[in-house]
């Protein structure tokens, strides 16, 4: 069985060669632009001549290394040159100029989301916006000012000494722009809301090349649509978030070998009755079910995290009472908040290395659906997936609970819109690694043939919960629908992406994600 970092490769965002066989979720290149090659070369050179300095094409070293940083190696491509912009002023002339030659681009912040064709694809302009990574806190210390170029682990060290903290991506690798323009799940999110929710102002370069501001006030429409709308409305290049006090906490983790299933699920179920650690607002876990299939090794993983200086939580008490042999078994009294995001912030998490693939799927929590989603994705897998060469899969259970979405609301709302009146859900996670591109399509179809199941299971029992996590969605997933009573934010987000986009300009050559549809 590969250690706990090397196994949980593949999910940092628990707390996101020959031809690729995952589909791409953006339109293809014939799709998106009638310039074809010739036309990005061309654009590229007008890059090139307008900056010289933040233009690399193939025979440079930067070109290499920024085409690499894209975290799953199933979104490798080639495109015909890197821009690499040094400020909000910079895209805007650049988007500018590709614009006007309708050549195809993706943008890439942290590279973290496996979405072959959304980050970078071949003939086209990579834009990167590795250079924007600046930070800095206002006069009063109220907002950090955080480019998008930077990592959650980076923020952290940086603000945790001033006695501060935002509401950030939970694992320290992943980059600031992808956690917060789909939502993100954070450490502080029971008393914060979703991690875009602490977002009170974005620096954006609109399809026209304006660079705006927008606020609750300025640009309302935009704020709202940004926070986890994706890059469907523009380019962000800085985020204005909220501080509040943080410093120490309890946290840590524990892995528990398959004879111990049973209390981990008893745990579990208890953590998520009325009454139990969910209602604990300060407190946040993941609870993961990880196998290898090729030697039938099963685990569960606890990582726990508690803001303030109990040392003891109530919240954690089914979990650290756990008594099996445990493979890790590190938890307690932390001197600041950060222990966790620094932990998990590990060469084996970063590793660029490997094929990934997530697929999202949310539900009620019982024991009745903590068992049969175990059974439908990690003991199928056992079988379905023994053959898949260096195949690591897990299961993550991501309690999302109704004071976290009460404070969502409270803080101005999104178009997530989730109502708290519900209640608690587990939003899912199936994340998988592996090696062999011929393997593709095999993982990507036992992922949807799963969370098909699930879902089908789950409503028969009416314990179903129509929300896919932006940030964790596989290709072909289509997260909007689920946003707001019975998808009614997708219409406003629609609306609000032709106004800004009146032409479809950006919609047509920006390689998304999850575009609208």
């Amino acid at each position: 069985m590969k250690t706990f970092l090397s196994l949980l490769v593949g999910v940092i965002s628990l707390f996101e060669s020959s031809a690729v066989a995952i589909p791409t979720a953006v339109s293809t290149l014939a799709d998106r632009s009638s310039a074809g090659p010739v036309g990005s070369e061309i654009a590229c050179k007008s890059l090139a001549s307008l900056q010289p300095d933040a233009l690399f094409e193939e025979d440079s070293q930067i070109y290499h290394n920024q085409t690499a940083l894209v975290w799953s190696q199933t979104c490798l491509a080639e495109p015909k040159c890197v821009f690499l912009p040094r400020s909000a002023r910079h895209l805007a002339d650049g988007l500018r100029i590709m614009r006007g030659a309708r050549v195809p681009f993706t943008v890439r912040a942290g590279g973290h989301m496996p979405v072959p064709g959304a980050q970078e694809s071949d003939d086209s302009i990579l834009v990167s916006l590795s250079a924007l990574n600046g930070r800095e806190l206002s006069p009063d210390k109220s907002i950090a000012r955080i480019g998008p170029g930077q990592v959650w682990s980076d923020v952290y060290n940086w603000i945790a000494p001033y006695g501060l903290a935002v509401n950030g991506g939970r694992y320290g690798s992943v980059g600031v722009g992808g956690v917060l323009l789909g939502g993100g799940i954070g450490y502080f999110a029971s008393r914060k809301g979703w991690a875009a929710d602490g977002v009170v102002g974005y620096e954006v370069v609109l399809p026209d090349s304006r660079v705006v501001y927008a606020t609750k006030t300025a640009y309302p429409d935009l704020f709202w649509a940004l926070k986890g709308g994706s890059n469907n409305f523009g380019i962000v290049t800085r985020f204005d978030v909220q501080t509040f006090t943080a410093g120490p906490a309890w946290a840590g983790a524990a892995i528990w070998k398959r004879e111990s299933l049973p209390a981990f699920f008893q745990a579990a179920v208890s953590y998520m009755a009325p009454g139990g650690g969910v209602e604990d607002a300060d407190a946040a876990i993941s609870m993961i079910i990880a196998a290898t299939p090729s030697d039938e090794v099963v685990e569960s993983i606890f990582l726990g995290f508690r803001s303030g200086r109990d040392v003891s939580p109530k919240s954690f008490e089914n979990f650290t009472a756990i008594n099996a042999p445990s493979l890790v078994h590190d938890f307690g009294p932390r001197d600041s908040w950060t222990f966790l995001a620094n932990a998990l912030n590990t060469p084996e998490f970063a590793s660029r290395n490997l094929r990934q693939l997530f697929y999202s799927v949310s539900f009620k929590a019982d024991a009745r659906t903590f068992a049969l989603v175990n059974e439908t994705v990690i003991t199928a897998s056992l079988t379905g997936l023994k053959d898949v060469t260096n195949c690591a899969i897990t299961l993550t259970y991501q309690p999302v609970s109704k004071a976290w979405l009460e404070a969502s609301r409270a803080a101005g709302g999104n178009p997530i819109d989730l109502d708290p009146g519900k209640g608690t859900f587990i939003a899912g996670l199936i994340s998988t690694s592996w090696t062999n591109p011929a393997d593709d399509a095999k993982v990507l179809e036992f992922s949807r043939k799963a969370g098909k199941s699930i879902l089908a299971q789950t409503k028969k029992l009416g314990l179903d919960y129509p929300y896919i996590y932006l940030n964790d969605a596989s290709p072909g997933q289509d997260p909007y629908p689920t946003y707001g009573k019975d998808g009614s934010s997708l219409k406003r987000l629609k609306d609000i992406q032709r106004k800004y986009d009146p032409d479809g300009t950006l919609n047509r050559l920006l390689g998304k994600p999850f575009p609208l549809r």
